[in-house]
């Protein structure tokens, strides 16, 4: 549900910008999305990580990505 909302709300943003702005815009997620790969990456560069942070702390992560790769899916397919 939040999902549907948060689609909403970003394409009534973008209807109201003019194309530099729009553009800037979607240039900003498309960076996002790369920053977040970059921290998983990093994240999962520790070949100790479940020592670290145990089984549960690995799900919470692997959902935390999975959840703000999935926004930015739906952003980029309203596009």
């Amino acid at each position: 549900m939040w999902e549907k909302e948060l689609n909403r709300i970003y394409q009534s943003l973008l209807i109201k910008l003019i194309a530099p702005q729009k553009t800037k815009l979607v240039e900003t997620q498309i960076n996002w999305a790369k920053q977040i790969d970059l921290e998983k990456d990093f994240l999962y560069s520790f070949e100790d990580l479940q020592i670290k942070i145990g089984r549960e702390g690995i799900f919470i992560t692997a959902m935390n990505f999975m959840n703000k790769r999935t926004n930015i899916r739906i952003r980029r397919s309203s596009n």
